[in-house]
C-alpha cells in the first residue's frame, strides 16, 4: 500500500490481505479519494472530529485508554518491535530518517518483555552452567 506522508512525500508499506479488501472496500465508497479518513464531504476529516470519533470508537469497544492517532502510531511501532520485527522494517513503516527516532519515540518499556528478558538469561546461564560441569567430568585417557 502506498501511503502519502504529512511531509509531501510517499512511503509504501505492506498490509496482509484482509486489512487490503478493507482499504479498497473503504476506498471504493470514497469514490477513488486517495485519503483514507475523510468526512462525509470527501474532505479530509479535522483533527477535532477524527478525535471524537476514535473517542466513540473506544467506547463502544471497551478500550479503557484514550485512543489518539499518536496512540495508535505508539501501538503500531510498539506492537511490531515486541514481535521480533526488525528496527530498520519499523523506521521505514514509520517514515524515520534513522532508527534512532523509531527507539528512542516508540521503543516502549513492557514489563513482560523484561520477564522474558530474564529468562533468556536465565536459560543461557543454565546452558553454560551445563557445559562447564560437562568439561569438569571430562578425564584425559
Amino acid at each position: 500500500m502506498e501511503l502519502k506522508t504529512k511531509s509531501a512525500g510517499r512511503r509504501t508499506i505492506s498490509v496482509d490481505g484482509e486489512t487490503l479488501a478493507l482499504l479498497r472496500q473503504h476506498r471504493e465508497r470514497l469514490r477513488g479519494s486517495e485519503r483514507v479518513i475523510v468526512n462525509s464531504a470527501g474532505t479530509p476529516m479535522s483533527a477535532g472530529v477524527l478525535a471524537r470519533e476514535l473517542d466513540t470508537l473506544r467506547r463502544v469497544t471497551g478500550v479503557r485508554e484514550t485512543a489518539s492517532m499518536k496512540s495508535l502510531r505508539h501501538f503500531h511501532a510498539t506492537t511490531l518491535l515486541q514481535a521480533g520485527v526488525p528496527v530498520k522494517t519499523v523506521q521505514h513503516r514509520l517514515g524515520h530518517a534513522s532508527a534512532v527516532m523509531t527507539l528512542q519515540v516508540y521503543a516502549h518499556f513492557v514489563p513482560a518483555d523484561d520477564d522474558s528478558a530474564a529468562g533468556v538469561i536465565g536459560a543461557a546461564l543454565a546452558d553454560a552452567g551445563q557445559v562447564r560441569d560437562r568439561r569438569r567430568n571430562l578425564r584425559a585417557v
